[in-house]
């Protein structure tokens, strides 16, 4: 699927180009949007096991839990993120392309 997907219409959180197959059935990205698009909760003693919380950076909803376990040729993290908070906007990804095209 192409587009960006966006928690309630809100800015985009993650690009469908830093999607990947995981294996684990969640929706799962090597990276954010932005570094204004995801927060991260601090690291503990569970991180290990459950991995950090991931936020919206703007509503603070939860999104999932980043892991450090993606794919090593690109940022060796997994955001592993419930489709529950996902939407998909294919225009996004359109205009996207546009400026990369344009140079913008």
């Amino acid at each position: 699927t192409s587009g960006r997907p966006r928690p309630g219409g809100r800015e985009p959180l993650f690009s469908s180009s830093t999607k990947f197959e995981s294996g684990t059935g969640w929706p799962s990205f090597w990276a954010p949007a932005s570094e204004d698009a995801v927060d991260l909760a601090g690291p503990g003693f569970l991180t290990l096991v459950f991995g950090r919380e991931a936020k919206c950076k703007t509503c603070g909803g939860h999104l999932g839990h980043r892991f450090d376990d993606g794919p090593i040729w690109e940022t060796g993290k997994r955001y592993c993120i419930n489709g529950a908070a996902l939407r998909f906007r294919a225009e996004m990804a359109a205009s996207i392309s546009e400026d990369a095209s344009s140079g913008a």
